[in-house]
């Protein structure tokens, strides 16, 4: 599991904790007790929420309709909650998530500012050394 890698998660309601329905995630910190991530929606983008994005290349993220990143949605999910990776978040769309975090959510910058290509805009894997995961 690693950063910008979409899964889809057991993901508990917030008003009951028993109950749970099955969505994407967006990974932000596989490396914590817990896993950090962002809801993802199929619901449009709503302008009463915060921090919403749209996905671009929603198929290459391994979503099945176009989807919606809730970034104002930050939760914690287990180990045992993480149930099968679909994809990973495309560079535009990681570029996206960030511009939207930065202006809507800075208090969340942090989590998604540590991000890299190389040359060919390949991804850098989180666990070279230029990738900084002192800030979690």
């Amino acid at each position: 599991m690693q950063k910008w890698d979409v899964y889809l998660a057991k993901v508990r309601f917030e008003e009951d904790h028993r109950r749970y329905k099955r969505r994407p995630v967006l990974i932000l910190n596989p490396s914590t007790v817990l896993v950090l991530s962002f809801k993802i929606t199929s619901h449009e983008p709503r302008t009463n929420f915060p921090g919403e994005y749209q996905i671009i290349k929603w198929r290459e993220a391994g979503l099945l309709r176009p989807s919606v990143i809730r970034c104002s949605q930050i939760i914690d999910l287990s180990r045992r909650d993480i149930r099968r990776y679909l994809g990973k978040l495309q560079p535009e769309d990681i570029r996206g998530v960030q511009e939207i975090v930065r202006r809507e959510l800075p208090e969340y910058s942090h989590l998604v500012e540590k991000f890299q290509l190389s040359d060919d805009d390949s991804f850098i894997p989180d666990d070279n050394p230029m990738f900084d995961r002192s800030i979690f």
